[in-house]
This record gives structure tokens, C-alpha cells and sequence, in this order.
């Protein structure tokens, strides 16, 4: 059986079969359609889906898609999963700023209203 290793810092080793299976759940496929593609039974696909989501220490099948797609930096994979996962990061940037904005809002307010007081008490800001 060979074994096939993902992320730069992190070796995770994989079967054929279970990368196979992550690269096909990587483009959006359910465990269902993959165990299809590849002509096995669901059990079996489930089972490699189980083996590798244990190696990657995850525990919800977003996040093991998410981070096989990660450590395998997008090799060969154009997927929902890589989309999601720049969005999410994305999003996560955008969030911060929008955080640092609104308490620096607040904070130059000459008046600042209740409902603003209350707001900037919770993100930790001064008025």
C-alpha cells in the first residue's frame, strides 16, 4: 500500500484509496457519489472517509474537507472546498477589520448614544 503525504510541516499519511476519495469530496461530491465514482460500496468509502478523517484529527466532514484541502494546497484541486475555504478566510480578514473600524467609530463619536455604549463595551473599546 502506498502512502501518499500532505502539508509541508504536518505528514499525514494517506492511502490511495482515502485520497482518492478526499480529492473527490474536495470537488463537492458526497460520500455517496465518490463511493460511485469510484466503484465501491458506501461502507467502504465511508470507511476510508472515517481513516482519513481520523489521521487529519478532524471531526465534521466540513472540516475534514477543508483541511485535506488545505494541507494539500490545492494539488489539482479546483473545488467548492478551496473556494470555501479562501472565503472563510476572507471573511474572517474582513470581519477584523470591520471590528477595528467600528470601535474606532465609537470611539471618536462626540455623543455616543446607549445602544453605542453598550456595543463598544462588548468589543472592548473606550468611549
Amino acid at each position: 500500500m502506498a502512502l501518499v503525504a500532505l502539508g509541508r510541516q504536518n505528514i499525514i499519511t494517506l492511502s490511495p484509496r482515502q485520497y482518492e476519495l478526499m480529492k473527490l469530496l474536495c470537488r463537492g461530491n458526497t460520500i455517496k457519489q465518490a463511493a460511485a465514482n469510484m466503484a465501491i460500496s458506501y461502507n467502504t468509502a465511508y470507511s476510508h472517509y472515517d481513516a482519513a478523517k481520523n489521521k487529519l484529527g478532524t471531526f465534521t466532514q466540513i472540516e475534514t474537507v477543508t483541511k485535506f484541502a488545505e494541507m494539500d494546497n490545492g494539488n489539482g484541486v479546483d473545488s467548492p472546498a478551496m473556494s470555501l475555504l479562501n472565503i472563510i478566510r476572507y471573511q474572517a480578514d474582513f470581519n477584523e477589520f470591520m471590528d477595528d473600524f467600528l470601535v474606532a467609530w465609537l470611539n471618536r463619536r462626540k455623543t455616543a448614544n446607549e445602544p453605542s455604549k453598550k456595543l463598544l463595551e462588548k468589543m472592548g473599546g473606550d468611549i
